[in-house]
């Protein structure tokens, strides 16, 4: 099946098509081509082009980085995978993940605005997440990766060849899936990158090694300061099979309204909530202009956020209770003693988003991005959260601590 959502589009495209000349087509197809591949070119060659593209040449060392994310990704994965994340730091991974869906499926439970046949459609959803940690399992196979590249010609003297070899190799493997169905082996981000990601049609999560190191997660650090970092981003991701664009699919990742039309409207209702909060933030120029937050734009990833702090805090507190060895685990800090391991948990959060870029740049990415500035991230996060308010004790009404919440899941 192919969902067309740009019907227009398409319509217009063969219009076009129709009344253009061919060598015209074949024209601009080979401009596309040499505009996408410039980058990788001499820098003299690049010259030529930048006018064009808009943005400056990446630095020698970071495009053969971004290379090697890219096409040698399982193999350098692999390699990584043996010095960085090893079968324990697995294994906890999955102890966060398991408590995390626990504490899911207890507030799907409580939530008094579903109605029964939502609910049990929701608590569906949360038991058939698929969750993939670290790494495919094939890459630690020595027989499967050789297998799974050996396909790829790479020659050490030929960088431009070697990106085109790729991209055939990469084509003709994604070709033969779609007449395989062939998913275990389908990661969209490299095991070596910080970043994790829902996949809504199939209903799947992901983390990547990369981002399984600090500051986000270290197996040393108490549990506490774990959940304040790497088990927000798990209960971030996990959210997003709930929030306005995960909502639509079902537990099989299909588009299908599981919903009744009362509970959806209550979804609506109480996003607005989250819009009006999100767009009442604001970056300054260096002029004194303020540029507003769309929170219309932003609302799956604020959901994901305010939904992952809550989801993951609670699975802290379960892991206190079922976990034998928890007290080992939460051990104080020296020289932190002055902050509560409740304090430590938020302040972990905090920590994650921790970085400072001029109003130019934030408002040239952030104004364009799904994501909320860093700031917004913790601040809105937290001023929706009773139990930031608790653990630092904050004045009712006071800025990180308002008497209206916004609150979903």
């Amino acid at each position: 099946m192919i969902i067309n959502t740009t019907s227009d589009y398409f319509e217009k495209l063969n219009s076009l098509l129709k009344n253009t000349e061919s060598e015209t087509i074949a024209t601009y197809i080979e401009w596309i081509i040499i505009k996408k591949y410039s980058s990788y070119l001499s820098s003299d060659i690049f010259e030529v082009f930048k006018n064009y593209s808009g943005t400056g040449q990446y630095p020698k060392n970071l495009i053969c980085i971004i290379l090697l994310n890219q096409s040698l990704s399982m193999n350098s994965g692999e390699i990584f995978n043996k010095k960085a994340f090893g079968a324990d730091d697995k294994k906890n991974i999955e102890v966060m993940i398991k408590n995390i869906e626990e504490s899911m499926n207890k507030r799907i439970s409580e939530l008094s605005w579903l109605d029964e046949t939502t609910k049990e459609n929701a608590n569906k959803k949360a038991h058939s997440l698929i969750k993939e940690v670290g790494y495919p399992d094939f890459i630690m196979n020595p027989k499967e990766l050789y297998e799974y590249s050996k396909d790829l010609e790479i020659d050490p003297n030929e960088f431009f060849n070697n990106l085109i070899n790729y991209i055939k190799f990469k084509n003709t493997k994604d070709n033969k899936q779609l007449e395989t169905e062939e998913s275990s082996k389908d990661w969209v981000l490299s095991p070596i990158e910080a970043n994790a990601y829902y996949k809504m049609n199939s209903n799947k999560y992901v983390f990547p090694a990369g981002i399984l190191q600090s500051p986000f997660y270290n197996s040393f650090n108490p549990n506490y300061l774990n959940y304040g970092g790497i088990g927000m981003i798990i209960g971030h991701e996990l959210s997003h099979a709930f929030d306005n664009n995960g909502k639509l699919f079902d537990y099989e990742g299909k588009l299908n309204n599981w919903w009744t039309n009362s509970t959806s409207k209550e979804f609506e209702n109480l996003s607005q909530c989250f819009v009006k909060q999100y767009n009442q933030y604001y970056i300054t120029d260096t002029e004194g202009e303020k540029h507003y937050i769309n929170g219309s734009y932003s609302l799956g990833e604020n959901l994901g956020d305010n939904g992952g702090i809550s989801r993951s805090y609670e699975a802290w507190k379960l892991s206190l209770e079922n976990d034998p060895d928890s007290k080992e685990k939460n051990k104080s800090i020296p020289g932190l003693s002055k902050y509560t391991h409740d304090q430590l948990f938020f302040i972990a959060f905090g920590q994650n988003w921790c970085s400072k870029n001029s109003a130019e740049t934030n408002i040239k990415y952030y104004l364009k991005n799904e994501h909320p500035p860093s700031k917004f991230r913790v601040i809105g996060t937290i001023s929706n959260s009773e139990y930031f308010a608790t653990a630092f004790k904050c004045k009712k009404n006071s800025p990180m601590n308002p008497e209206k919440k916004c609150k979903i899941w």
